[in-house]
């Protein structure tokens, strides 16, 4: 199988035509030389065994050849409907992104102390990735097309007192791709809830390639949501990065609804002693979507803690790929890890493909991991129909409790809430539970 490429002169001239300060065209021009480099990932590497971007690759004429310039007014008003559809009610410091782009009008007016949020080609500071010199050609990427992006910074002790939910809306008015990076530093003790929710109008083709940075200093806490429901059509592939020091916690959860395809790697460096993060992700796939879904962690220092639940639902035609690896570097002792992926399938054509790996290089550690493929348990089936639960209804509440599950761990009860929400009304034949929640 030939390996899917982009053109040259045409990547570079949609790089040079990028607007930025000059600061941003040398870190995009850094970027795309590492980018050549690499090459464009393909099926036979490992990493993207199961995964193959051909179908990016072969639009990759018009999302280069799109133009690089803001969307224009009709797009911007179609787009703040969506946005304020996404955010409702909830109660929120709100950001709005349009096709990768940051809507500089919603950024909030007031923040509490000690937090700052700025736009990041107006900082004049190049992001630096959390992965270091690893950062993959999907990053050289996003950094050679930057599109825009913002910087939150926490000084020690800060709290952001309400959620910062960041809303990443694409159109169907033109084809150029979405670059944006998110950049998140909390100092010793600060404390922070951010979103990332992404959506877009239903006849767009799109290819979003976003990446956010995490860098956590002493004992600081982050929970970071990605609740991703991009159109049918559109290519979502994401990139989180995350270094944590000594004492710090990072909560993480993730649910993929929609998108043609969708790749997300999540990549943690627990660096220094007692360091904890959680991985929750849940996926839902109909169609012939693909979801694919990579983590790694890097246990670095004695005491760290990593747990890893991810858990799918698969329908139709459609296919979804996990492959979480916990690495524990030598001197790591007392590490504390455990991986779990757990997949229904709802049809004989649907697929999953799970690797969970473990690698130890130290002693006196506590790691396990493990997957299951299976379908709705008859058993229970029967017993929720012995209690006058019609079939289609049973088999509906074993699914949403399946995944509900995942959702009681998070430490948002409104982002908990929402995510209920969003899976009831991203799934028609989940109408009927509406009464549940």
């Amino acid at each position: 199988m030939k390996a899917p490429s982009l053109d040259e002169k045409r990547l570079r001239q949609a790089v040079e035509a990028r607007p930025g300060p000059d600061w941003v065209a040398r870190f995009r021009e850094t970027n795309l030389e590492r980018f050549l480099e690499a090459g464009f990932p393909h099926v036979r590497q490992e990493d993207w065994k199961y995964t193959s971007l051909a179908p990016l690759a072969d639009f990759s004429d018009d999302w280069l050849a799109g133009t690089a310039e803001a969307p224009g007014e009709t797009a911007e008003r179609r787009a703040a409907t969506l946005a304020r559809e996404v955010l409702g009610e909830f109660d929120a410091h709100s950001v709005v992104f349009v096709d990768g782009r940051l809507d500089a009008d919603s950024l909030p007016d007031a923040l509490p102390e000690g937090v700052s949020l700025e736009p990041l080609l107006k900082t004049g500071l190049p992001p630096q990735s959390a992965a270091g010199a690893s950062a993959d050609a999907m990053t050289a990427l996003n950094g050679a097309l930057l599109t825009d992006g913002l910087r939150l910074s926490l000084d020690d002790t800060a709290v952001l007192d309400r959620p910062l939910y960041l809303v990443f809306v694409v159109t169907g008015e033109a084809s150029a791709v979405a670059s944006p990076r998110i950049v998140i530093e909390a100092g010793a003790h600060a404390r922070a809830t951010i979103v990332e929710h992404y959506a877009g109008e239903a006849d767009a083709r799109r290819f979003t390639n976003v990446v956010t940075d995490i860098v956590q200093h002493e004992a600081s806490r982050i929970e970071h949501f990605r609740l991703q429901r991009q159109p049918a059509q559109s290519f979502q592939v994401s990139r989180l990065h995350a270094a944590l020091a000594a004492r710090a916690r990072l909560d993480c959860h993730s649910l993929d609804l929609g998108g043609r395809l969708v790749r997300h790697d999540t990549m943690v460096r627990l660096t220094d002693r007692e360091a904890a993060v959680s991985l929750n992700g849940i996926y839902v796939t109909g169609g012939d979507q693909h979801v694919d879904n990579h983590t790694r962690i890097d246990h670095e220092a004695p005491d760290t803690v990593s747990t890893e639940d991810y858990r799918g639902v698969l329908k139709d035609r459609s296919r979804a790929v996990f492959n979480g690896k916990v690495i524990v570097h030598a001197g790591a002792d007392g590490t504390d890890a455990a991986q779990s992926n757990r997949n229904l399938l709802l049809s004989d054509k649907a697929e999953i493909d799970t690797k969970p790996e473990l690698e130890i290089y130290a002693d006196d550690v506590k790691c396990s991991h493990g997957a299951t493929v299976g379908q709705l348990d008859e058993t229970a089936l029967f017993y929720l129909r012995s209690r006058g639960i019609d079939t289609e209804s049973a088999r509906h509440l074993l699914i949403f409790a399946f995944l509900r599950e995942l959702l009681g761990r998070t430490g948002t009860p409104a982002l908990a809430r929402r995510m209920e929400r969003m899976l009831v009304g991203g799934l028609p034949e989940f109408d009927e539970l509406e009464s549940l929640l």
